[in-house]
């Protein structure tokens, strides 16, 4: 997992156009992972990053410059982590293979949808957000899309009350 991150990361590698950046992983790196980082030679970009608990993740999303949501090949329609994401001000980049995320990413704004696969299009992600900058700000318009957790919660009220009604 992670793989084409990497890859792209190892091409940034080779270009001697940027600024120096780096990617900081909360939680775990995985010793396997490890290995591909040193045979990519990136140990000197991915740093480890400690676990951050919920209550802690606004602040965390604020210090960041891009935000990455790595989605698995899963049945699941969209990781949980993307709309904390969506609350921050920061310019998303969202690997997946999911047109129902990517619809979502499109409406809202604010952040680019790569397929899992797609190393050339990470790497070019990644360049021109490294390029564009430190701590920028986007906009995104949530609550016409309703992807706030009010709106989610109301959502919610209205399927149960209507699988519920008498009649």
């Amino acid at each position: 997992e992670g793989h084409a991150l990497l890859s792209a990361l190892a091409k940034l590698m080779e270009r001697d156009d940027l600024q120096p950046f780096q990617l900081v992983i909360s939680g775990t790196i995985p010793a396997e992972m490890w290995d591909r980082i040193d045979e990519l030679g990136l140990r000197e970009v991915i740093k480890p990053g400690s676990f951050v608990p919920y209550q802690d993740v606004g602040s965390l999303m604020e210090q960041a410059d891009l935000l990455i949501s790595f989605s698995h090949n899963t049945d699941q329609r969209i990781p949980a982590k993307v709309y904390d994401y969506l609350t921050s001000n920061r310019p998303l980049l969202v690997l997946a293979d999911n047109d129902e995320l990517d619809e979502l990413i499109e409406a809202v704004g604010g952040g680019t949808v790569r397929g899992l696969a797609d190393i050339d299009g990470i790497a070019e992600t990644l360049a021109a957000e490294v390029a564009a900058g430190r701590q920028r700000c986007v906009t995104r318009d949530l609550g016409r899309h309703r992807v706030d957790s009010r709106s989610a919660s109301r959502r919610l009220a209205e399927l149960l009350d209507s699988v519920t009604a008498v009649r």
